[in-house]
């Protein structure tokens, strides 16, 4: 993988090759709900293989394997998708890509350590998907998040890419629990499919809301309550709910109501006199190191 590591050196567009694979054959587009099926078997393989149980990944290990060169072949592939096709691919497929093009620039590229790497780094280490090319910041807020208005990474209205937007009615907020960063503060690796999606990202929103919000009970019976959550909810709290009640019932429903965070922030509502405190995010490498 030494060679591969190479072979993008200097470009963004990690997917693109200095020896990519053969074209098709007949020079026909590939069909690219194959290639997504195939390239979901590759995560898998590297999931398996160098993410631990806290969802931290081998950063070292990966880099050498035979997984990695797999994964960046298949990857090359999509180059030659049918751009007819690209919007029969799910929220499955696109937060699939995001999490292992987040792998592949970590190897590759290195992690962003400032505000500004991190602005550059999002913003420009990307895939092309057929003759798109996308980038971290469009899959996750031009597509996934339905490119919301008046949010700088959202595709404009005549940008071709725009139809791979997903409908604003059918946002599942849910997302920010499957898409890894790269950070210890992000949710953990996981690989997600079409057939449990819903319970899947049901199971993600579970996790992260009862190990990232803590509800503090006040010292007097009239004191304030105090709810500690990610710096998560403080930049997409918006995709929950215009509003920090709402978005505390709205992350309520997401964990048992009997649990410790279910009750904590039922009887934070209840109270009425509650404030949020946002934790400063860890943005340290999620690497097993």
């Amino acid at each position: 993988s030494a060679a591969l590591k190479l072979d993008v050196e200097g470009s963004p567009i990690l997917n693109v090759l200095r020896s990519p694979p053969p074209s098709p054959v007949d020079g026909k587009p590939l069909d690219v709900l194959a290639i997504a099926a195939d390239m979901q078997m590759r995560a898998l393989e590297m999931i398996d293989a160098f993410v631990d149980s806290r969802g931290l990944v081998n950063y070292a290990a990966l880099a050498r394997s035979g997984q990695f060169e797999a994964h960046v072949k298949q990857a090359a592939m999509l180059v030659h998708a049918d751009d007819a096709q690209l919007e029969q691919l799910g929220p499955e497929f696109w937060i699939n890509l995001y999490n292992a093009l987040i792998m592949h620039a970590n190897v590759v590229v290195g992690n962003a350590k400032t505000p500004e790497e991190r602005g550059t780094f999002f913003g420009t280490t990307a895939y092309q998907v057929g003759s798109i090319t996308l980038t971290l910041d469009d899959i996750e807020h031009g597509v996934l998040r339905g490119s919301p208005e008046g949010d700088a990474r959202s595709f404009p209205i005549n940008d071709p890419r725009r139809k791979l937007a997903i409908p604003t009615d059918r946002v599942d907020p849910r997302l920010h629990f499957a898409l890894n960063c790269g950070a210890k503060s992000c949710p953990p690796v996981k690989l997600f499919k079409a057939e449990s999606l819903d319970q899947d990202l049901a199971a993600a929103a579970a996790s992260f809301v009862a190990s990232e919000v803590v509800v503090i009970e006040p010292d007097e019976e009239e004191g304030k309550v105090t709810v500690k959550l990610s710096m998560l909810f403080k930049w997409y709290g918006g995709d929950f709910s215009d509003n920090d009640a709402g978005l505390l019932a709205a992350l309520g429903e997401f964990v048992p109501a009997e649990s410790p965070t279910g009750r904590g922030i039922r009887r934070a509502l209840e109270h009425g006199n509650f404030e949020l405190e946002f934790e400063p995010y860890d943005w340290s490498l999620n690497d097993t190191k």
